[in-house]
């Protein structure tokens, strides 16, 4: 289980491997467990905190390991995996073409 503290610090942790990686803002961000839990917010560099643009608690936790998947402006995306505190980037795709 995760605490709204630990998951604060593992989505700073998202961010900053998505910005090293030349993400580019804004960017969306999905965080779901595999019991259902799932939020979804927007994130952009001069705000203190996300914008939540939705969300649904099973039983108020988020139960690990827990996913996310950031979308930048451009299209990419990159995927992770939240576990004891560790944040481990799993996959990346390429920006689409058009």
């Amino acid at each position: 289980m995760q605490t709204d503290e630990m998951l604060k610090i593992a989505l700073a942790d998202v961010l900053t491997h998505c910005l090293d990686r030349g993400m580019r803002t804004p960017l969306m961000v999905c965080i779901m467990s595999r019991n259902g839990s799932v939020i979804v917010v927007r994130c952009i560099p001069d705000c203190e905190e996300p914008t939540v643009l939705a969300e649904h608690s099973e039983d108020d936790r988020f139960v690990s390991p827990i996913g996310a998947l950031v979308l930048d402006q451009t299209g990419q995306a990159l995927k992770f995996v939240l576990d004891c505190g560790r944040v481990a980037p799993e996959s990346a795709t390429s920006q689409p073409q058009a």
